[in-house]
Parts: C-alpha cells; structure tokens; sequence
C-alpha cells in the first residue's frame, strides 16, 4: 500500500493511497480546467457507440441530449469557457452510455420475449399432440393443467444475491474510510451544506438501483461507478462549492444509478435468454421424440393400409383396362368427330371465301347496302337524253352485273326504271318502263334467265335529289337493280 513521502514528518499517518486520491479529486474543483479535449474523444465515442446499440430508436430522449450536450460542449470550448465544455461532455457520455446500455436492455428483453413465446407454442404443441394421442377429447380441468403448466409463477424470483452479500465485507470498510477521509479534507473550507433536490434524487436512485435484488451479482462495475460519481456530489456539497457544481455532479450520478438499474435488467434478462434457449432445446428435443413415435405408429398403420391399397390397386387395374378399352372406342369416334370437323371447316372457309368474292364484286359494282338489300344504281350514262336504247359505255356497266348474276344462280333482280320531272307523266312512266326492260333484254342476252328477272317503271317517282336543278335532275334519271337475298326473295318498294 502507497503512503506519503517521509519528508511530510512522522505527524502525518500512514495513509492508503485511494484515500489521498478522493481528497485530491474533491479538491480540485479549484483549480482552472483545460481544453477538455479527452473528455470531448470520449464522450464522442460513447455516443457513436450508443448509436451502434439502436439507441436511437430505442432510447431517443437520451440520445437527443447526449448529442445536444456534446454540441454545447463544443460551443463551450469555442468560447472559451472550459469548465462548462468538462460538465457538458461529463453529461453527455453517461447520456449516451445510459442510451447504449438501455437499447441493449431492450433488445434483451424483448429476445427473452420472443423466446418465451416460442417455448409456450412448442409446449402447447407437445401437450396437445399428446392428449390427442391419450384423450382425443380433454376436459376443462386437463386445459386448467396445461394453461399451469405454461404460465410462470407471479411470485418466482430469479436467485440473485443482494448487493451487501456479493460484495467482500473489507471492500465496504475500504469505502466507508474513504469516504470519512474526504469529507474530512473538506470540512476547513466547508460549511453546513445546502438541501439540494437533484443530489437527493440522485441518493434515491442509487438506494432504489442498490436495493434491486439482481444489482450485487449482475452489474459490480456499474454499481461502483454510481457510488464514486455520488461520492463526488456528496463531497461537492459538503465543501459547498456553487449550485451548478453540485448539480452536475449530481446529474452524473443519477445517470450511473439509471445505468445500473438499465444494466442489471440488461444482464438478468441475457441470463434468462440463456435459459429461454435451454428450456426451448429441451421441448424441441421432446417434440422430436413425440414426434418419431408417433411416425413409428403411423408407419404400422400406413404398412395395413399399404396393404389394403394393394387390393384395391388391383380391383383398379381390372377397371383401368375396361377404361381403356372405352378410350379406344372414344378415340375412334374422336377420329371420325375431328374428320366431320375439319370437312364443316372447310365448308365454312368455302363460304366465308365465297362471301368475300361477293364483297368484292358487289364493291366493284358499287352496290350499296339498303332496307331493302343491296342495290346497284346506275346513271342517265346508260341512255341517250329521252332514248330507251343503251349506249355503249352503259352496256359494260349491264355485262359486268351480267357476270355478277351467271356466278350466284340464286340470285334474282329487280329493275327499276326513273326519270326527272321534265315532261309529261305519262311519257315519264312510258320512258321509265322502257328504260328498265332495255336492261332486262341486255341482261337476257348475256345468258341470265328470265324468271330470275323483273322490271317496274316509276317515272319521276321517287326522286333522290331535288329537280330544281341539273345535278339534281341528273341524279333521278337513272336505273336501279334490287339483288335479291340467298333465298331468292326481292323485298317490295
């Protein structure tokens, strides 16, 4: 054990070193600080550790201040005033370890959750998988035992040791002269302390960490960071340094009781996933052998019914074969359904060519599509003015309708003769009927039969245009011929 040099006299006892160290600590709020740049490092790191951990997402209100902090901290620094940069960038790193260390409790426990849960299905499966081996129907005091045996007890308490029995009892004596020595190295510059609530709240959540039955075996090191941290505010107060002092020594030690608090569940809840995974490899292990029974039975059953499936396997090829003779028969008449098939096809490609020739030939005689069917006018070209005799170019309109008549048999005509209203009505109708028996006879000449051909004079009857002009009067002199439909019917004007 250290001591003092020889020089300071034999007045002086033998101290322990760690005594000196806390006077030496709690003296030295006096003196200046400097450009707190390690603290500043630290405290950087801490929170980018914190960051890594998910603290972030999952302690958010300490990462905000532990990151508002360290920028003040920076901002202290740049103004010069580097006592203010030390207590923020202090602040800021337990922050951000009490953000690191929460996310990490979080994320435990909710693992613990995950796993529980797992093992309550897998346990559930098991139970149920084996009373529907033994009572395919179980009673409501079988599922009161079954819901028993899957909730965990209220009252059970993990096996932890308080803190007083888990720490060596000379470690405790070691700390409680410490502490004497220096407070009584500050009792000549100290008067009687001032009440103040964030020290006391500090005291409270350092009794509440201690108290906590998990805190002496799962979280020492924090434990005692707490206790130095408070040790310090204590001995702040008791010199009587200012209010802002004390209160930041103050804050860092309640942010280390939270710590310890946030890592003793951190820590008793990797102790309970640690057990989760056992219990869950034991019911997975149960479960693999319920389940090989239970495929060693199933596979005597499945060897009887294999059997069964035997004979009926044969019943079903005696029926397979009188199927298949049927099949034959089947595709015979398929063959025979597809010949039948293919000939209707050919028919309907026959029609369907045949019905665009007749597109095509009634285009080419300008046939237009009517109420009465498809008529075929033609003009005054055919006919000198007041003549019944057709002209040249008006018969190579009549042969083409001639060629269109030979190829469609059925087909029938009726001509229609028109005139304009200049004239006498009689000598219109007269010149009409004539017209339109001129087209008959052309059309008899070129070998269309003459019960498939009728004619009707209107003389100026019926008018397409008005005849108050040429054009008009050019239009209702003309010659118009009704086909007929497939059946040979010619519908009446």
């Amino acid at each position: 054990m250290n001591t003092l040099p020889t020089s300071f006299g034999t007045r002086w006892p033998r101290v322990p070193a760690a005594w000196l160290g806390a006077a030496a600590l709690a003296l030295s709020a006096c003196a200046s600080a400097p450009v707190p740049t390690e603290q500043l490092a630290v405290t950087t790191a801490a929170v980018a550790n914190a960051v890594s951990a998910g603290g972030q997402e999952l302690a958010p209100t300490e990462m905000s201040a532990a990151r508002d902090k360290l920028v003040r901290a920076h901002l202290a620094v740049a103004a010069r005033d580097n006592d203010q940069a030390l207590r923020l960038a202090q602040q800021a790193q337990v922050d951000a370890q009490l953000a690191g260390i929460k996310a990490e409790a979080m994320k435990a426990r909710k693992a613990q959750a995950e796993l529980d849960e797992a093992a309550r299905a897998c346990c559930a499966k098991n139970w149920r998988a084996s009373r529907s081996e033994s009572n395919p129907t179980p009673g409501p005091h079988e599922d009161i035992t079954m819901n028993q045996t899957l909730r965990p007890s209220r009252h059970s308490k993990p096996a932890f040791k308080p803190l007083h029995a888990a720490w060596p009892r000379a470690l405790l004596v070691l700390g409680t002269l410490t502490a004497v020595v220096t407070l009584f190295a500050l009792g000549a510059c100290s008067s009687v302390p001032r009440d103040n609530a964030r020290l006391d709240e500090a005291r409270s959540s350092l009794r509440s960490a201690m108290a906590m039955p998990q805190t002496g075996s799962l979280a020492g090191t924090e434990v005692k960071q707490a206790s130095d941290a408070l040790a310090q505010a204590e001995a702040a107060q008791m010199r009587g340094e200012n209010v802002a002092t004390v209160d930041h020594l103050s804050y860092l030690a309640l942010q280390r009781s939270a710590i310890v608090q946030e890592a003793a569940n951190r820590k008793a809840a990797e102790v309970a996933v640690v057990e989760a995974n056992a219990a869950r490899d034991k019911l997975r292990l149960e479960a693999r052998t319920q389940e090989a029974n239970t495929a060693q039975r199933q596979a005597a059953v499945a060897q009887r019914d294999a059997q069964s499936s035997q004979r009926d396997a044969q019943a079903a090829q005696r029926e397979a074969e009188a199927a298949q003779r049927a099949a034959q028969d089947a595709q015979r008449s398929t063959v025979a359904a597809q010949a039948q098939s293919a000939a209707s096809q050919q028919q309907a490609l026959e029609a369907e060519r045949r019905a665009a020739e007749l597109r095509t030939q009634l285009a080419a005689l300008d046939a237009k599509k009517t109420e009465r069917g498809m008529v075929i006018t033609m003009g005054d070209v055919l006919f000198d003015t007041g003549r019944a005799e057709l002209r040249s170019g008006g018969m190579r309109n009549v042969e083409k309708l001639g060629g269109f008549l030979m190829a469609y048999p059925q087909r029938k005509v009726m001509i229609e003769g028109f005139t304009d209203s200049v004239g006498g009505d009689a000598q219109n109708q007269t010149l009409s009927a004539r017209r339109a028996d001129a087209v008959r006879a052309a059309l008899q000449a070129l070998g269309v039969g003459t019960e498939r051909l009728a004619t009707r004079g209107y003389g100026e009857s019926f008018p397409v245009a008005a005849n108050d002009s040429t054009a008009g009067r050019q239009l209702n002199r003309r010659v118009e011929i009704v086909l007929s439909d497939e059946a040979g019917v010619v519908t009446p004007r």
